[in-house]
């Protein structure tokens, strides 16, 4: 079962590192428009090729059912392999498998 981002908020402050607790106050003051559209929905953090600002790739997160995407204000750097890795250990943090993950991003097309 998925976590809320409640639940992974709380998990993080738990353990978390002060850089991940402000991303994850960010995350939850940035983007309470989108999880509010469809209430307790899954959602998964993904990396795209043409969302990065200072050369640098900007995570987007995907509600699942909602079509496109929230782009979120973090930086996780030049190197695609290292953001794209970042972006695994959110969705398994949230509780998604890779499987998921990909469905949750697809849902959100078209």
């Amino acid at each position: 079962m998925s976590k809320s981002v409640l639940e992974l908020t709380q998990e993080i402050l738990n353990v978390g590192t002060v850089t991940e607790i402000r991303q994850a106050i960010a995350m939850l003051e940035n983007y309470a428009e989108a999880f509010s559209e469809s209430g307790d929905g899954r959602m998964a953090v993904v990396i795209l090729e043409g969302e990065r600002r200072f050369d640098q790739y900007v995570p987007c997160i995907a509600k699942e059912g909602i079509k496109g995407y929230y782009r979120t204000d973090w930086l996780w750097g030049e190197d695609k392999a290292h953001a794209e890795a970042t972006a695994k250990e959110y969705n398994r943090r949230l509780g998604l498998t890779e499987k998921d993950a990909i469905a949750i991003v697809l849902s959100t097309m078209g």
